[in-house]
């Protein structure tokens, strides 16, 4: 559970940088495995030390399981990296949908407070618009 927490502490650019380093440590392994498998083929596995073809045998088996358990921690590593990224990228999508949802509500109270504030500015201007046409009738039948 500590390592999860780890990670979720981690910003995208370390994510990438931890991904980066896994995949260094893969192609590593790779070559090894390549060197391993060519020193095999070469017939330069030093049967010389072991002393018999069974212990050479034995070595290349234990390289061989080296290299398969650390692929397999490898692809586990990158699973819990793209795991973790998809987490943080759907809280960061939810956080965007709330924080939109939230402008837009804003706009529409801004909205409707400026037509509110609009409606009353026109029927002031027809109130006064109304009694300057009255006071011009007035003038005009005194005439």
């Amino acid at each position: 559970m500590g390592k999860r927490d780890d990670y979720r502490k981690l910003r995208r650019v370390e994510l990438l940088e931890l991904l980066v380093a896994e995949t260094e440590r893969s192609e590593q392994l790779e070559a090894e495995l390549k060197e391993a498998r060519e020193q095999l083929s070469s017939r330069e596995i030093s049967v010389k030390e072991a002393g018999s073809l069974a212990e050479a045998v034995l070595k290349l088996n234990g390289v061989f399981d080296a290299a398969v358990s650390s692929c397999a921690q490898y692809e586990e590593s990158i699973k819990e990296l793209n795991k973790k990224q998809l987490e943080i990228n759907s809280e960061r999508e939810y956080a965007s949908i709330l924080k939109a949802t939230e402008i837009v509500e804003e706009a529409k109270a801004r909205a409707a407070r400026i037509e509110s504030d609009v409606i009353s500015r026109c029927e002031k201007i027809v109130e006064l618009a109304c009694v300057d046409v009255s006071d011009f009738r007035e003038k005009i039948s005194k005439l």
